[in-house]
């Protein structure tokens, strides 16, 4: 697979210099966004050090990273992740150490949003807040959150939506390579499909960017002349920052994973379970997990039979079965063995899939690691699970104290987001 990349950058109308750098390395598949900061041009030399060594690190183990293949074990995507970790790491202690040798370049330090794509895998590396975007399908999902200081104020609730987007410390920023000799580096792993873009940039952009304009932009003619697009709508809209872009292009029918992906992703959008999680945490999710497929007729789980095993139905349909007798029917999305997260006790039902079907399996241990990395996440999990886990009981005829301790919203038999607004 070789997706087509575009890049741009442009001082902005403010800056007298440009601090950005990007890189675009077809050959090993690497590509990234840096904006640096320090004055007396210290972020131009952070932003571009952290890059060089970027490519530097990674093309060392171009032999390890050639191996990758889609139906490659989760062992071997978790050694690529903690490779792309342990570069950005090298790069954060050499900007840091620049910056302790020269008093000139004291406290300088870069943003670092990179993708490294892989025989149609991506694995995405991400400190501050330059940003990564999916397009896919005509939907746009924002991969990377925002390492600010009005998006930690705006998660704990000191501030509104409207008071995150005027804030005057809005690019303020929590983390950056070489502040200090480590940083906490985000890390993520999806496959590519036909036709996806992956968009880089700067906050110069992303600052301007509006409901809508990523579409309407690579939508306004050739996708090699969109870069030059977004860059004119920064600056028409007051370029106060550098402005840079990479846009990332998969041709359409040459990526190596099937339509099932999608399909397995939209599944999961519409679960119940997994109401409030927004794309990139879905994809967190399915790093954890695997696919597990099953013939008609084949049992998901028996009764009295112990498991550690949440499990969703991704593809086909199923029966739930009381003393051999069919109580419901389950379809794409159902999903069960919940408690078994948390609790070995026995199923108290058994689930008989009616055609050939397809099981997106999460275990109790690949959990457990999964709120560790995502608790945010895990958070909304958990809040859904109590409010399904409610909703169950009250059709189950439960005593009137549920009914009574239990809010209305969570015996609707619709699901609603009621939840903060930072969800």
């Amino acid at each position: 697979m070789r997706p087509k990349a575009f890049a741009k950058t442009d001082v902005g109308k403010r800056r007298s210099n440009n601090e950005d750098t990007f890189l675009v390395d077809e050959s090993l598949g690497l590509y990234a966004v840096a904006d640096g900061m320090g004055g007396h041009a210290a972020g131009e030399v952070a932003s571009r050090m952290a890059l060089d060594i970027a490519k530097r690190e990674l093309g060392n183990w171009s032999g390890v990273l050639n191996e990758y293949k889609p139906d490659s074990s989760a062992e071997v995507r978790d050694v690529i992740l903690n490779l792309i970790e342990e570069t950005l790491q090298r790069a954060c202690r050499a900007v840091y150490q620049e910056s302790v040798d020269n008093p000139k370049r004291k406290g300088m330090g870069t943003t670092v949003s990179m993708v490294l794509i892989k025989n149609a895998g991506a694995f995405f590396g991400h400190v501050g807040d330059s940003r990564i975007y999916l397009v896919r399908g005509g939907a746009v999902h924002q991969l990377t959150e925002d390492h600010s200081l009005v998006r930690e104020m705006y998660k704990q609730g000191h501030i509104g939506k409207t008071g995150a987007e005027e804030a005057v410390f809005r690019n303020v920023i929590t983390r950056a390579v070489g502040h200090e000799e480590r940083v906490r580096v985000d890390t993520l792993q999806m496959d590519l499909l036909s036709e996806d873009c992956l968009l880089l940039c700067s906050d110069g952009l992303s600052d301007y960017l509006r409901a809508g304009d990523v579409e309407k932009t690579l939508g306004k003619g050739p996708l090699k002349e969109a870069p030059k697009r977004f860059v004119a709508l920064a600056n028409e809209r007051g370029g106060k920052d550098n402005i840079t872009v990479v846009l990332i292009v998969v041709p359409k029918d040459e990526a190596a994973t099937s339509c099932d992906l999608h399909h397995r992703m939209e599944v999961l959008r519409k679960a119940p379970l997994f109401l409030h999680l927004d794309y990139r945490e879905l994809v967190a999710l399915t790093n954890f997990s695997y696919i597990r497929k099953l013939s008609e007729g084949q049992y998901i789980t028996k009764k009295d039979e112990t498991s550690d095993e949440l499990l969703i139905l991704t593809k086909g349909e199923a029966r739930l079965l009381a003393e051999e007798r069919e109580v419901a029917r389950l379809r794409e999305g159902a999903h069960f063995g919940e408690v078994s997260i948390f609790s070995t006790a026995p199923r108290n039902s058994t689930v008989q899939v009616t055609t050939a079907a397809e099981l997106l399996v999460v275990g109790r241990q690949q959990f457990y690691k999964f709120l560790s990395r995502e608790t945010t996440a895990g958070l909304k999990i958990l809040w859904r699970l109590i409010q399904i886990s409610i909703q169950r009981i009250a059709k189950a005829g439960a005593p009137r104290v549920i009914e009574d301790l239990a809010p209305d919203w969570m015996l609707r038999e619709k699901p609603k987001k009621d939840v903060p607004d930072d969800w």
